[in-house]
């Protein structure tokens, strides 16, 4: 990912302006040598001091750069002057330049920025192997000042910030955990395009309510130009962010082509978490709307969804017992205008109610590798994508309606997998899954006769779902797909395999 440099740099910078009430001494030089060990990964040539000086109580270093390469991408960072003050008291107060300047580049465009901070205080305590760095901020700015190819200001800002980070040393691995809160959070971008005389962007938009947590486990020899090894020795991360309420204004002309709108959302949450032994994530987001004008449209398009969700957990190793799994997607309630409806239904024949897709699939399987251990490389290549043996997999909840329709479904199998014949080449299953389907021959009706829908493919739809569903009302039917342990497999109790 070509942008990791630009953020572990911002991210780093910002951390480390990070921390409890002392419970034991840690001095000047304590604190500065906790910061270069949140270097690791870092080589030699990629971190230069200019020089180090103990003067009474305070130990000055000038000149700190950080730099960063890869085949994508490059970086630099430059702390003019860091200080470490020892207050008398076993803490130490760390003072920050008002200014940090970074170089970044992406393939052939290069960006100039500035870390900016005002009414910054940072107290470390705590013990030379366990410190926490208390910090708080009035305000936070980075400011681009230079982008190739571009004119014009970009700056986002964050006020009022709280942070608190605990950074353990254990002696083969360094674990560091922190929270961050801020106020009303700022972007500003407002841009023209050098080679053109009428290309612009203008972006603005405010974030409030901004909380993250996060904690990461590296190892003390982590070697950033192979990061693959970490996960064999110990590497693990865990983190999030959320949101009470966001809100965005844009404008753009590239190429003649214009887009204009507004996204604005409620609350909102992102959690990940990634270790040897499996990955998770997890995004929910409440009450978002969004408006947009674009030059195919002849109206403005406007939507809302009441809730979206996404989610994701993949075992990624080997156990003495088969490893959860699972996948979950929702887009509840989306509403588009009456505007957008006329293009495909102006007689006003459908329902025009908000449309829900939503379903979540869990299981458990038997991982066959250990997917980062580079000793097993060779025969993961040799596998023919043959991972994981399927232990056992349920449909917890699936739902599906759009324009008076509602589909709605739920199920269990296991799987055998020392039978491989029965379904050829597939471990055999056992179980049963349920359907519930409300207003579909309704829906064909209308689609039919609205000319969206030719007669002959619904029919085809009605006879299929008299082989596997019976009625149990109105436009109302269900459906219960059963595998036995025979290996028979039944629709609502009648063999049909």
């Amino acid at each position: 990912m070509t942008r990791f440099p630009m953020t572990a740099t911002a991210v780093c910078s910002a951390a480390l302006f990070a921390s409890t009430s002392a419970l034991a001494d840690v001095t000047a030089a304590d604190v500065w040598a906790d910061w270069q060990k949140s270097y690791v990964g870092y080589t030699e040539d990629q971190i230069s001091i200019g020089k180090e000086e103990m003067s009474g109580n305070t130990l000055t270093i000038t000149d700190l750069r950080l730099s960063v390469k890869d085949e994508f991408s490059k970086s630099v960072t430059v702390f003019s002057q860091l200080q470490f003050v020892e207050n008398g008291d076993g803490t130490v107060q760390v003072i920050v330049p008002d200014t940090i300047p970074m170089v970044m580049s992406f393939d052939d465009v290069r960006f100039k920025m500035n870390l900016m901070q005002t009414g910054v205080e940072m107290v470390v305590s705590g013990e030379p192997d366990n410190m926490t760095y208390d910090t708080t901020a009035d305000r936070y700015t980075l400011s681009v000042s230079e982008i190739d190819g571009v004119t014009g200001d970009i700056e986002f800002s964050a006020s009022d910030v709280v942070s608190k980070t605990v950074s353990k040393d254990l002696g083969e691995m360094r674990d560091m955990s922190g929270t961050v809160t801020s106020g009303l959070i700022n972007a500003l971008v407002n841009v023209t395009i050098d080679d053109s005389e009428d290309d612009y962007i203008t972006f603005s938009g405010t974030i409030d309510g901004f909380t993250a947590n996060g904690s990461v486990a590296l190892p003390a020899d982590f070697d950033m130009e192979n990061p693959e090894d970490m996960f064999t020795t110990g590497f693990n991360m865990a983190g999030g962010y959320g949101v009470n309420t966001t809100n965005y204004v844009f404008d753009a002309n590239i190429e003649g082509e214009q887009v204009a709108g507004s996204i604005s959302s409620g609350a909102a949450r992102v959690d990940v978490s990634f270790d040897r032994d499996a990955v998770s994530y997890s995004a929910n987001m409440a009450d978002m709307a969004m408006q947009m004008q674009m030059p195919m449209m002849p109206f403005p398009i406007s939507m809302s969804l009441a809730e979206y969700g996404a989610g994701l957990e993949i075992p990624l190793a080997t156990s003495d017992a088969p490893s959860p799994f699972g996948m979950n997607f929702d887009l509840i309630d989306l509403s588009v205008s009456e505007d957008l409806w006329m293009l495909f239904d102006p007689a006003g024949s459908l329902p025009h109610d908000p449309a829900t897709l939503s379903f979540a699939i869990s299981g458990a399987a038997n991982m066959l590798f250990d997917l980062f251990d580079p000793e097993q490389a060779d025969d993961i290549e040799m596998s023919d994508g043959m991972l994981a043996e399927l232990d056992a997999l349920s449909l917890d909840r699936m739902k599906l309606a759009l324009a008076g329709a509602v589909i709605t479904g739920k199920g269990d199998f296991t799987f055998d997998n020392t039978d491989l014949t029965t379904f050829d080449g597939f471990p055999r299953p056992m179980g049963a899954i349920d359907f519930d389907i409300k207003g579909a021959n309704g829906l064909m009706d209308t689609l039919v006769s609205m000319g969206l829908l030719p007669e002959d493919q619904a029919m085809m739809g009605r006879m299929m779902m008299g082989m596997f569903a019976r009625t149990v009302g109105e436009d109302h039917l269900t459906s219960k797909i059963e595998i036995t342990e025979e290996a028979h497999i039944l629709a609502n109790g009648q063999r049909i395999q």
